[in-house]
């Protein structure tokens, strides 16, 4: 299980933080007003699978940003306003999850209601956090709500394509823990059946040379 939590940790985590750098490239050289991340997203199908630890993917997928956003520059002394901002504060996306505790995280992806709440708990959070960023940068006392209001087409996505892949036959969203333990009750299973079927031939034998 650890193998497999360290696996999954390793993947996310590269996937989130090349999913920002596309991200940021795209919209630097596009000059859009539009910005869309799937950080986010990785993060929230992280979290169903295994948990509170999930945030480190998120959290290291603001490094790029540092380099590639205006909050912080690698050439000045305000990296630090990067840091906060892009890693620091998305930190407080793990809230909902250690909420929640060591429960059954299937139980969010099996109702429609329950995942499209926990994803929006999951975005007011990690405003939560970029609002308290934003008042020790720049003091605005308005910027979690500027964050939040730029955030709905892609909260939107978000829950339309997660509610898609709970409703797939995938273990792509599913709490990893009752997984393996489904798995460790199919193994026992099969071991019991091999040694009820090894007793069963074992007594035919028995009664066929009895009676000859």
């Amino acid at each position: 299980m650890n193998n497999l939590k360290k696996v999954d940790l390793i993947f996310f985590t590269i996937l989130s933080i090349v999913a920002e750098v596309i991200t940021a490239i795209s919209f630097a050289n596009l000059n859009s007003g539009f910005y869309f991340s799937f950080a986010i997203m990785i993060y929230i199908i992280f979290s169903i699978r295994w948990g509170w630890i999930a945030i480190i993917s998120l959290i290291f997928s603001g490094l790029p940003l540092i380099f590639l956003q205006p909050i912080g520059n690698a050439l000045s002394i305000e990296v630090w306003k990067g840091i906060l901002y892009y890693m620091i504060a998305n930190a407080t996306a793990v809230i909902p999850i250690l909420i929640y505790g060591n429960k059954n995280r299937n139980c969010i992806v099996s109702n429609p209601l329950r995942l499209a709440l926990y994803v929006l708990v999951v975005f007011l959070s990690i405003t939560v956090g970029k609002e308290i960023a934003l008042l020790i940068i720049s003091q605005d006392p308005l910027g979690g709500i500027k964050y939040f209001i730029s955030e709905i087409f892609i909260l939107v996505i978000t829950i339309l394509v997660l509610l898609i892949l709970s409703r797939l036959k995938t273990k792509l969203v599913y709490d990893m823990n009752e997984f393996l333990k489904e798995e460790e009750w199919v193994r026992t299973d099969d071991y019991v059946k091999q040694i009820e079927e090894k007793g069963e031939s074992e007594t035919d034998g028995k009664n066929s040379s009895e009676t000859t």
